[in-house]
């Protein structure tokens, strides 16, 4: 038993009672900070930490491809999918000779732009000259049919040997000058690049969606969202582009579908090669839509108005 009448002891005792205090909040101080321990929930910290790991499995388990929608006011809810892409030439065309010869000088800038029927090669027009003259000498010494026949042909190889561009695009040589070359050989490819296409993998899924959203009469690719073009420099393209083919099968492995997009590039910004994320643009409900279907492959919610937001009786009609 303490007497309380002794002050020493009196002084003894509270001395322990104040160690005892701080040791306690020192040690809940601990707890609190220690990653061994979980917070209280009642904590502000516990509740950030918290919707953190929430936000971080949410993204976990969200499938490739699918980004998370969220409301807007003015009841717009963007939403977009995404995928890695290339640009690639929306049509290539190989050049080759009509006639066999050398080739006596290139005619444009490697690289460079170049419009149908601009010059591209030349090639020694001598001998097919030399060969026009001899037949027309014949035709004016009285040749029948067959000389006036061999001339027309001679003045058509004699103009062959000037090898132009058979459309718009950027050149890519094949052959340089003092090449023997003949008509199965390749001088040079001519890529169109305006509008440029963008190659990339579409899933399964979206595939579905794009043939259940087409209707009889109505243009490809109508029911497909526009698509936006994120560069290697993380800046988006400003110009919008839009599904343009699809491929023959889908891949039994990647469960995917090669598709192509097309995109205006006025001014050959774009260049064949580049590595591009595409991203599908939905707005509005179809944006809701499609989110929800993503969630419900992966069996996942996905927040599609802050919590604890009640819908206002304008919105429920609407859903209804």
């Amino acid at each position: 038993m303490i007497c309380f009448a002794c002050p020493s002891r009196l002084r003894t005792t509270l001395l322990l009672a104040a160690l005892l205090a701080i040791g306690c909040a020192a040690f809940s101080g601990y707890l609190e900070s220690s990653p061994y321990f979980p917070l209280s929930p009642a904590s502000p910290r516990a509740g950030a930490a918290a919707a953190t790991a929430h936000r971080a499995e949410q993204a976990a388990a969200r499938p490739a491809g699918v980004a998370e929608a969220t409301e807007v006011v003015g009841g717009v809810a963007p939403a977009s999918r995404h995928w890695a892409g290339t640009t690639v030439p929306s049509r290539d065309a190989e050049v080759r000779p009509m006639v066999a010869g050398r080739v006596l000088r290139r005619a444009y800038a490697e690289g460079s732009l170049v419009h149908q029927g601009d010059l591209l090669f030349q090639i020694d027009p001598r001998p097919f000259q030399a060969r026009l003259d001899q037949v027309s000498a014949e035709l004016e010494q009285g040749g029948g049919e067959t000389s006036r026949a061999a001339v027309d042909q001679a003045r058509l190889d004699l103009e062959a040997t000037a090898v132009r561009s058979p459309m718009t695009g950027i050149a890519a040589a094949q052959a340089k000058e003092g090449d023997l070359v003949n008509p199965t050989m390749v001088l040079a490819t001519v890529s169109s690049i305006d509008p440029i296409g963008v190659r990339f993998q579409l899933g399964e899924r979206d595939y579905l969606r794009y043939l259940d959203s087409l209707e009889r009469g109505r243009a490809r690719g109508a029911g497909f969202g526009a698509l936006e073009l994120e560069l290697a420099d993380g800046t988006t393209y400003p110009l919008s582009g839009s599904l343009a083919a699809l491929g023959r099968r889908v891949d039994l492995a990647t469960r995917t579908i090669a598709a192509g997009g097309l995109f205006p590039n006025p001014g050959n910004r774009l260049r064949p090669g580049q590595l591009a994320r595409v991203r599908e643009r939905i707005m509005g409900r179809d944006a809701m839509a499609a989110a929800r279907g993503a969630a419900g492959a992966a069996g996942i919610m996905h927040p599609l108005r802050p919590a604890g937001r009640p819908r206002s009786t304008h919105q429920r009609n609407q859903d209804s």
